[in-house]
C-alpha cells in the first residue's frame, strides 16, 4: 500500500499510462516533497487527505483528467512552490487560499473549466 511509504520524498510517475484515481493514502506520506503525475490518465478529484502533506513543495498533475474543484485546503501547504494542474477538467473558482502561500513561485491552471475572477489575495 502506497500509504506505508511514509519516508518517500519524491513520487515521480510522469509520462506513463497510469489510470485510476489518486489514492487517499497519499496523505500518509508525510516526507513527500515532490509529486509528479503529469501526462497520465488520472481521473477523479484530488483527495482532501492529500493536503495534509505539509512538506509538499512541488505538485504536478498536469495533463490528466482530474475534475471537481481545487480545495481551499491548498492554502494549508506552507512550503508549496509549484502547483501545475493545467490541461485537466477542474471547475469552480480559483481558491483564494493560494494567496496564503508565501513560497508559491509557479501556478499553472490553464485549460481547465475554472471560472470567476483571479482572487485579489494573489497580490498580497
Amino acid at each position: 500500500e502506497i500509504g506505508n511509504c511514509v519516508d518517500m520524498g519524491a513520487f515521480l510517475f510522469y509520462e506513463n499510462e497510469i489510470q485510476g484515481t489518486l489514492p487517499t493514502e497519499l496523505g500518509n506520506m508525510n516526507a513527500l516533497t515532490w509529486i509528479d503525475m503529469e501526462d497520465n490518465q488520472i481521473v477523479g478529484t484530488i483527495p482532501e487527505e492529500f493536503y495534509s502533506n505539509l512538506d509538499l513543495e512541488e505538485v504536478i498533475f498536469k495533463n490528466n483528467t482530474l475534475a471537481g474543484t481545487i480545495s481551499d485546503s491548498v492554502g494549508n501547504l506552507p512550503r508549496l512552490a509549484t502547483f501545475w494542474a493545467s490541461f485537466n477538467e477542474f471547475s469552480g473558482t480559483i481558491p483564494t487560499t493560494f494567496g496564503n502561500l508565501a513560497n508559491l513561485e509557479e501556478l499553472e491552471l490553464q485549460n481547465n473549466r475554472l471560472e470567476g475572477a483571479i482572487p485579489i489575495e494573489f497580490g498580497r
